[in-house]
This record gives C-alpha cells, sequence and structure tokens, in this order.
C-alpha cells in the first residue's frame, strides 16, 4: 500500500490542483486520474496556470512518504492553508 498524489502541474511546477490517494499496488491508478479531472471540471478549474500563465500543464503521480493518509491529510492541509495565504497575497498585490 503506498500514498500518492497527483498534481496537475505547470512547468514550472505551480500546482493547480491535487489529489491523495491510497494505492492498495502502490502504483498508478488511472482512475484516480479520472477522478482529478472531473473535481476540477466541476470546479470550473481554469485550464491554465495562475501565476505564470502557462498552459502547458501535466499531470504528476508519484507515491508520497507519508505512511497513512492521515498523516498525509495533516500535512497536506498545512500546505493548503499556506497556498490559500499565498494566493490572498498575490491577488492583493495585484489590485
Amino acid at each position: 500500500m503506498k500514498i500518492r498524489l497527483i498534481q496537475h502541474l505547470c512547468p514550472e511546477r505551480h500546482c493547480i490542483m491535487g489529489l491523495a490517494y491510497v494505492s492498495e499496488s502502490g502504483e498508478p491508478e488511472p482512475a484516480q486520474l479520472d477522478r482529478l479531472r472531473a473535481m476540477e471540471r466541476e470546479l470550473l478549474v481554469d485550464p491554465w496556470c495562475g501565476l505564470c500563465k502557462s498552459r502547458q500543464l501535466v499531470y504528476d503521480d508519484q507515491p508520497t512518504i507519508f505512511k497513512t493518509m492521515e498523516e498525509a491529510r495533516v500535512k497536506l492541509r498545512e500546505q493548503e492553508e499556506a497556498q490559500v495565504l499565498t494566493r490572498e497575497w498575490w491577488n492583493a498585490s495585484r489590485s
């Protein structure tokens, strides 16, 4: 079993959206990529990077260092909160 993370990235590795999941085999699961794409469509996520404006996005599915999904959730939530602050700063600095 592996905790994996799919990230939708621009060439600068700015993350558009990500999804952590449990892979029983430890290998990438194509259904999880389909799930992330469906989430992006549902949330109307822009198909370009909001920071550098690149439209050359790729999906990257890699194993993580996490042993459990709960451990992953805690660390990923911390990163998400930090990114919200960065986005607020970015938006304020552009006004």
